[in-house]
């Protein structure tokens, strides 16, 4: 995986954004926790060309993105933002709204209607009101996230005939999707698109998440067949043979049908 060029002007004062806070803890579910790796211990927030942003995460082994397209990003370069462990619970109650990020600072407020609007321009989540839930000191990650579109599969629906999953990876989408759109079913339906090949990887989305999407790499595992050699499955019983007179090229045809029909012989 490929690494986005080092942004020099890095400048944590400079960042504006605002983002829903429940599709940023949808994101949040496959960031990396490893310590060796801190440009993946964050949500990647970046403009997107229609409006609004993309937020991706990955540990490695999945990825996930999902669109937000009433989100504010002022800027044009992406930021990696973490959350202070504090917010994580706090982002998927029901009441949970945005987050946004100023400077080295983290806001959340609610989803209630009011005389505020939070997605607007003019907004200043720092000047705090009864619609925050919590104020947090949080730094951007000052790195380099990888290219995560090059190893987005361009082909769905390949011909990968043997594929081994992380079931555990697998649960994460689950309670991404429900984060999103807490009315889906407790088990949302996911659509798994194989690959050309058994080495690369799935793409997986959902009916009840239509922004999101994610991808998973393929997991080592024994060669199995398809369904275990003790389950000795019944044979299939062949349907019998047909009688002679039933054979192609024995039935009766033209006068000798019409005799047929009638009870005659032909003799």
């Amino acid at each position: 995986m490929t690494i986005h060029k080092k942004n020099d002007d890095f400048d944590p004062t400079k960042r504006r954004i605002t983002v829903c806070a429940k599709r940023f803890f949808a994101a949040w579910q496959f960031i990396s926790t490893e310590e060796s790796r801190p440009y993946l211990n964050g949500v990647y927030i970046e403009p997107h060309k229609d409006g609004g942003v993309t937020m991706t995460a990955t540990g490695g082994h999945t990825l996930a993105s999902v669109r937000d397209d009433q989100a504010i990003f002022v800027g044009k370069t992406g930021w990696i933002c973490p959350v202070p462990k504090s917010f994580l619970t706090m982002l998927n109650r029901k009441d949970a709204g945005h987050l946004h990020f100023v400077g080295d600072s983290v806001y959340l407020t609610d989803n209630m209607l009011g005389y505020y609007d939070v997605t607007h321009p003019s907004f200043d989540p720092t000047e705090i009101i009864p619609r925050h839930m919590a104020v947090g000191y949080c730094q951007a990650i000052d790195g380099t996230f990888p290219e995560w579109k090059r190893v987005v599969p361009r082909n769905g629906r390949g011909k990968a005939k043997d594929y081994a999953m992380n079931g555990k990876l697998i649960a994460r989408f689950t309670k991404a999707i429900r984060a999103i759109n807490p009315a889906c079913s407790p088990a949302p339906a996911l659509h798994i698109f194989t690959p050309p090949s058994d080495g690369q990887p799935i793409v997986i989305r959902s009916g009840a998440a239509p922004d999101f999407f994610g991808v998973q790499m393929p997991m080592r595992d024994d060669p199995v067949t398809r369904l275990p050699d003790w389950l000795k499955l019944p044979r299939k019983k062949r349907p019998p043979k047909p009688a002679n007179d039933t054979k192609p090229g024995n039935a009766p045809n033209g006068a000798e049908a019409e005799l047929v029909k009638s009870g005659q012989s032909a003799a």
